[in-house]
């Protein structure tokens, strides 16, 4: 008995010893990995798939590039309500990343709005210095006891470099933040480079005519403010701001200056009774350049002139936009394209269907300059990099064409958004309406990009897996119907190897016909389909009712193309034709035999209409305009389709990483489409496969439990209530001490 004690006090000390050398090792970890933060010696990872936590290569260099200090100030109202409450939180998080890579040049702060946090007197000063920077309250909801509430918060930040302000207002969604804060840095870095680089001064021209003064107390006082607010930014532009004020009249600013500088007048009545205009606008002419904001605003009152705020924010925008770095974008304005702006008149209650394209202006101009480009009697200006084409619908003359094709050659990017049928239906008719009537569209695009290698079909193209209209049901509830002719693309059907697809996990499209690379395409061009319809897809040809379509057996189903790029060396679509001659004006009646003057100069033509037989050129081709109107594009670049435009139009302009980061800060993605088999195997096995798994588990539970117990006895014998028991290979008489017990 006494060995046996022995033995387990010498079990004791050694197993004390172990376990205060695994403390001693614990803590010593512990320490060495404090001691190699504090040094700098740390690593960051993220394992989320997108990268959501890390920063994109563009926001390195950007950040790293920094010659001189940048400081981010981020005005927030604490305590927000959902689903605003997470943004504060995302920002620190996104700056934190910044100040990584930015080293000592990148500093941030965080100024409470909030009275209950700094006391009401560094509030108010907190809100006056968000008001220096341009940043004001938003309004947002919460909903409290089921009430809904409006209240006012801060969610703004400013970027200062230097003298040089750059302001994000407003932050209510993180999903494009890095991309956000990254232009705004980028643009800082490049506006100094463009202010020191300019020859003259920026001119900022106020047009104030003199009889306005009489309309309202105080009016006679804003050209005055008006100097004093110039004054105030000249400090932020490096002093490279002349101002001048003109006292527009008749004489001063004739009515055709009025109309170049785009003034808008107001007519007033004369001295004599007569009628007169008055002027109140800023122009802002930098290199030649000349942009016209006009200070009257109308109302419901009539006529006001804009507050000296607006008038600041206004001007900070414009004097940006001037020395701004903006890509150049061609858009295709004649040949019945949609204007780009939108249509300002309301269509006639049967018209012919068109992309109503505001919502993409308004999408794409915060980051491209528009350039209307009217090819049927002048050519591509130098400085187009891309050229946009939305659904024309009359035939284009061989100079187009010839156009088009030599800014493909010359290494521009064409997006071709091409309808095959011109489509007339009655408004109010449902999702894409009913009683359309579809005649097939001919504008000659279709045989040269068949020449291109890509050949757009005169079909539309259906799918079973399509876009779910839900409409209230007259029984309450709501009714669902598929929209057949409006597929639903996911993953599998978007070419996620395209780099700016990468992020997209799904797309709607409409009207959509299949395109078909023509055997195999030019030899010196690869062709990708970037986009397709799903296995359950049809073709419909020949009579088109897409309203009345129903799926068709599955032997005629298969997956369609709906978009290709091509990229690569391009032949001319006139390699084998004759080069059209360049257009020319009519003869004049009185002057009938002697030729036409031409419209291009003559170094213009020789710049337009020179011939390239082949050359590199990106080509993105899909068949469908639809998906570029206002219901499918939201100006905040937010939905899939929207997400789709903005990557295609960056990446065709070579800005591919813009693209990059877009994607990356996508923070919500739509759960996958399971199958119903799936579906109930999962429901299954939620509602009754869990219990029964854990019931199994606690009868394994039970069963090893009591085999241990058994090992237990075994090994050690059984202890009795008293504290005796019989030890493994002998037996203890009751009331008996065991010789060589303890002493």
């Amino acid at each position: 008995m006494s060995g046996g004690m022995s033995g387990s006090g010498a079990r004791t000390p050694l197993r004390t010893g172990l376990r205060l050398v695994e403390v001693v090792l614990f803590v010593g970890a512990l320490v060495m990995i404090n001691v190699s933060s504090a040094s700098g010696l740390f690593q960051r990872f993220d394992v989320t798939e997108t990268g959501l936590y890390k920063l994109s290569p563009p926001s390195i260099d950007a950040v790293s590039a920094l010659r001189e200090p940048l400081t981010i100030r981020a005005f927030f109202t604490p305590n927000l309500p959902a689903p605003y409450n997470t943004v504060e939180q995302a920002v620190r998080d996104l700056l934190d990343e910044y100040a990584v890579h930015g080293g000592d040049l990148f500093n941030f702060q965080f100024v409470s709005m909030g009275a209950e946090e700094v006391g009401q007197e560094e509030a108010i000063a907190n809100e006056e210095l968000a008001r220096q920077y341009l940043i004001y309250p938003i309004q947002i909801e919460q909903l409290d006891r089921d009430e809904v509430t409006l209240s006012t918060a801060y969610t703004g930040m400013a970027l200062i470099h230097g003298d040089l302000i750059e302001t994000i207002p407003s932050i209510t969604d993180t999903s494009q933040l890095e991309l956000t804060i990254t232009e705004a840095i980028t643009k800082l870095t490049e506006r100094v480079s463009r202010l020191v680089a300019l020859e003259e001064d920026i001119q900022v021209t106020l047009y104030f005519s003199s009889p306005l003064a009489a309309l309202a107390p105080g009016v006679d006082q804003v050209p005055g403010e008006i100097e004093t607010l110039v004054k105030e930014l000249n400090a932020s532009y490096f002093d490279r701001l002349q101002f001048e004020v003109v006292d527009a009249n008749e004489e001063t600013v004739p009515l055709d200056e009025g109309r170049r500088l785009r003034l808008a007048p107001l007519q007033l009545q004369g001295p004599d009774g007569g009628a007169e205009l008055a002027y109140a606008g800023l122009s802002v002419t930098s290199e030649g350049t000349t942009i016209t904001m006009n200070l009257l605003q109308s109302s419901v009152m009539g006529y006001q002139l804009a507050d000296l705020d607006t008038i600041r924010r206004s001007l900070d925008d414009t004097l940006k936009n001037i020395l701004g770095t903006q890509e150049e974008m061609g858009y295709l304005a004649d040949f019945e394209t949609p204007p780009y702006r939108g249509r300002a008149n309301a269509t006639t209650p049967t018209d012919m269907v068109e992309a109503e394209l505001s919502n993409l202006f308004q999408l794409v101009s915060g980051e491209y300059t528009y350039r209307g480009l009217l090819l049927e009697d002048r050519f591509v200006p130098e400085g187009v990099r891309s050229m946009l084409v939305v659904g024309p619908q009359e035939p284009f003359n061989d100079w187009a064409l010839f156009q088009i094709d030599q800014f493909l050659l010359r290494g521009g990017s064409l997006m071709l958004f091409l309808d095959s049928h011109h489509i007339w239906i009655s408004q109010g008719s449902g999702f894409g309406g009913g009683g359309a009537f579809h005649l097939p569209r001919e504008t000659g695009l279709e045989a040269m990009l068949q020449h291109y290698g890509v050949r757009l079909e005169q079909s539309y193209v259906l799918d079973e897996q399509a876009f779910v209209q839900r409409q209230p049901s007259q029984r309450g509830g709501y009714v669902e119907s598929e929209i057949y002719f409006a597929p639903l693309l996911k993953e599998d059907e978007i070419d996620r190897g395209v780099p700016f697809l990468a992020g997209l996990e799904e797309l709607v499209m409409l009207n959509a016909s299949p395109l078909t690379v023509v055997g195999g395409g030019q030899p010196g061009v690869d062709y990708t389909v970037a986009l397709r319809t799903s296995p359950t897809a049809w073709e419909m040809e020949g009579q088109i009712d897409l309203m009345n379509a129903q799926p068709p057996g599955d032997d005629v189903r298969t997956s369609f193309p709906l978009a290709v790029l091509a990229e690569g060396t391009f032949t001319s679509y006139f390699a084998d034709r004759e080069v059209p001659e360049p257009p020319r004006d009519e003869p004049s009646a009185q002057d009938d035999e002697e030729e036409a003057a031409p419209l291009i100069s003559a170094e213009e033509l020789q710049a337009g209409a020179s011939f390239t037989a082949a050359g590199e050129g990106r080509l993105f081709v899909v068949g469908t305009s639809a998906i570029l109107g206002s219901g499918f594009i939201d100006v905040q670049g937010h939905n899939p389709n929207s997400l789709f435009v903005l990557n295609l139009i960056d990446a065709m302009n070579g800005r591919d990483e813009r693209a990059e980061m877009r994607s990356m800060g996508r923070r919500v993605r739509p759960l996958r489409e399971i199958e119903p088999p799936a579906r109930t195997a999962i429901k299954t096995f939620a509602v009754a496969g869990l219990p029964a798994l854990v019931i199994v588990v606690g009868i394994l539970v039970w069963i090893l439990g009591g085999l241990r117990q058994g090992r237990i006895r075994a090994e050690y014998g059984t202890v009795g209530p008293a504290g005796g028991g019989t030890r493994a290979g002998g037996s203890k008489a009751p009331g008996k001490r065991e010789a060589g017990g303890a002493s």
